[in-house]
């Protein structure tokens, strides 16, 4: 009797494995760090963030992912996105139910692990003006679908999947960043502006006012006409291909980073401007003491119209100067 119940026991094992085996839900999904795209040569992460983000942060995340000892990872723009759509591909991934968090079969090539639909890179058009929309494309892998949504404090969320370009030398790899070791330079001039910038930030956090009076009371490099540069000004210094050692991340801000800014300046966190907003907005009046600054992890130029951060905030807000090198 107990060799029959021993068998029946062995057999239903046996099923049991079987039909884990066939149902992608009962496995254990078999996650690579990175994968190699044959046909393009791009290195994609294996999976995503695993939640979903403003656009914004999706592209702050990629840029401060620190995966197979690489520190280049960006967000996607919609054609890699694209490229990596496979019809015949049935990989297991998250994204169906109400909440998003059950089994979903996703059409994505390099078996890679997906759980909702992923922002890109990309900014689309207004057809009238020609200039940027304020939308940005995401594509969804299980109905081939591109789509585009809001990319403002208030708009949509969705995923962020990484991707690196492998021809990139090894320079870029990822190396331990140390402040006692970056040695910013004292001042550098924009050759394509003609501007003198500070070699770095004041390095604290600081309310606008003081960030002013910390540039107008700057003796630096001889000069004493230092000042806070337009929100122009700022944006003449963001590059998309720069990746310059930098602090800014954790709680206390002082985690090592990167930032996408010209002339290997050392910044420790978003710069304020000398411009204020004044004029009505989406329909609300900005009062006076709104003012500009810009973020280099992402481009995104931001007005500071939330409660806490008008000019009296201070959090992570630094001020970086600049002067007229023809003076």
């Amino acid at each position: 009797m107990k060799w029959q119940l021993m068998f029946v026991f062995v057999l239903l094992l046996g099923v049991i494995i079987v039909a884990s085996a066939k149902h992608p839900s009962m496995q254990k999904k078999d996650l690579s760090e990175f994968w190699v795209d044959p046909a393009t040569g791009l290195m994609w992460a294996g999976k995503d963030n695993g939640r979903d983000v403003l656009w914004y942060r999706a592209k702050r995340y990629c840029r401060n992912l620190r995966l197979g000892g690489y520190a280049d990872w960006r967000l996607a723009e919609i054609e890699e996105l694209e490229g990596l759509y496979d019809g015949t591909a049935k990989i297991p991934g998250l994204g169906a139910g109400k909440d998003g968090k059950k089994p979903w079969q996703l059409h994505v090539k390099g078996n890679l692990f997906l759980t909702g639909r992923i922002w890109s890179s990309t900014q689309s058009l207004d057809h009238y003006t020609g200039g940027l929309s304020g939308f940005v494309w995401y594509y969804d892998f299980w109905n081939k679908f591109k789509g585009k949504d809001d990319a403002s404090f208030l708009g949509e969320s969705h995923y962020a999947l990484c991707v690196r370009s492998t021809s990139v030398q090894s320079a870029t790899t990822m190396t331990p960043i140390s402040p006692q070791k970056i040695i910013p330079p004292e001042t550098w001039i924009d050759p394509a502006t003609g501007l003198m910038w500070a070699g770095q930030d004041n390095g604290r956090d600081v309310k606008w006012p003081l960030a002013t009076n910390y540039c107008s009371d700057l003796r630096l490099g001889g000069y004493t006409d230092w000042r806070l540069g337009t929100i122009e000004e700022l944006k003449g210094l963001y590059d998309e291909m720069a990746n310059v050692p930098g602090l800014g991340t954790g709680k206390d801000g002082k985690g090592a980073t990167s930032w996408h800014v010209k002339g290997n300046l050392f910044l420790t966190g978003r710069q304020w401007s000398n411009s204020k907003e004044s004029e009505k907005s989406v329909g609300e009046y900005v009062g006076s003491d709104t003012v500009w600054f810009l973020d280099f992890s992402d481009e995104h130029k931001r007005k500071n119209d939330s409660p806490w951060l008008y000019a009296s905030a201070s959090r992570r807000m630094r001020a970086l100067c600049v002067r007229s090198a023809g003076k």
